[in-house]
């Protein structure tokens, strides 16, 4: 059965609303465990004054144990983040065992300034920060610890080291393999290297820059990759900040 996870939220739309939509409307065949699909997002209101100075959308989707992907969830999220015109963001991860937990992104604009009492993570693209927060990014509770999610996620997004060492090796493996080719891991990496968590978001991040596309054969027992352009090395959380 698994145990299932709720993830809900809301993204304050701001500037160009309708390549904000076309943007979202193209993510509809994500088939990569966390999906966040089309379907997943409601576009409210489209036209003054239905929605007031700025629209908004919202997001829900039920999963079984997203906290252990939580990582590649995030990574997923920021990608769209990154592909819309946004102001602000908020998401609530709830789940059956470890308790509840709310996450904030704040576009970086040149006004932004927050005290460190805030306990925002300044990144090149916005704030981000764990918590209770009003619209404005500020803390509504004081931040415990509660609030600090501890399963296999922290931020800024970073990769176990040695499985981003066998991997960047990987990629320099494959250099000359032309795109398009379809690459089977199992016949580069060790059987611990594949079969470890922090393996899958990595991937996760690859697909999200479209450079490759990925899957399981025979029951999850071969794991392959699709080259669709030239991959550089990855260099640990620098893509993220």
């Amino acid at each position: 059965m698994g145990v299932q996870s709720i993830v809900h939220g809301r993204i304050l739309l701001k500037g160009n609303f309708q390549k904000s939509k076309e943007y979202l409307h193209s993510l509809k065949n994500d088939d990569n465990y966390p999906w966040i699909r089309t379907e997943m997002f409601s576009f409210g209101a489209e036209e003054k004054p239905y929605y007031y100075d700025k629209p908004v959308l919202s997001f829900g989707a039920t999963y079984k144990g997203v906290e252990s992907d939580w990582k590649s969830f995030i990574i997923k999220f920021e990608n769209i983040l990154r592909n819309i015109e946004f102001d602000n963001a908020k998401i609530q991860l709830e789940t059956e065992f470890y308790g509840t937990y709310n996450f904030f992104w704040k576009k970086r604009t040149d006004r932004d300034n927050f005290e460190a009492n805030e306990k925002l993570i300044e990144t090149k693209e916005w704030f981000f920060g764990y918590g209770y927060r009003c619209r404005w990014g500020l803390l509504d509770e004081e931040l415990k610890d509660e609030h600090i999610f501890k399963i296999n996620f922290e931020y800024p997004i970073k990769f176990k080291n040695s499985i981003l060492e066998a991997f960047n090796d990987f990629l320099t493996k494959i250099e000359t393999v032309e795109n398009n080719k379809v690459i089977y891991l199992n016949d580069y990496l060790d059987y611990n290297i594949i079969y470890d968590d922090d393996l899958y978001p990595i991937l996760i991040y690859l697909k999200t820059k479209n450079m490759i596309r990925f899957s399981f054969e025979d029951g999850g027992k071969r794991y392959w990759i699709k080259k669709l352009k030239p991959i550089n090395k990855i260099a640990n959380a620098q893509q993220f900040v």
